[in-house]
């Protein structure tokens, strides 16, 4: 089963920090079906769980991927997706 990396900033407790996990998924999986397999795996009043994704950056591989791409973006073997919460302030 091929496995991604998978980074989380700005969903824990601090605001600035990061967590990272591999996840397995299967071939042929895309962008969108790993975001959507994530979220669903997550506790219910959690961040993750509750965010409009509108304010979420999806990144694979340190590239910035629209959310209308996220089903044509196919993960494979290795990959390093990043969902970052969108940051607003100074």
């Amino acid at each position: 089963m091929p496995q991604v990396t998978v980074r989380f900033f700005g969903f824990g407790g601090k605001a600035s920090g990061f967590e990272s996990r591999t996840e397995g998924i299967s071939q042929g999986t895309n962008l969108r079906q790993l975001w959507e397999s994530v979220r669903c795996s997550t506790a219910q009043n959690d961040l993750l769980a509750r965010i409009d994704e509108r304010q979420v950056f999806f990144l694979r591989n340190g590239e910035l991927i629209r959310r209308e791409q996220m089903q044509e973006t196919p993960l494979e073997e290795g990959d390093t997706v990043t969902f970052m919460v969108l940051a607003i302030g100074g």
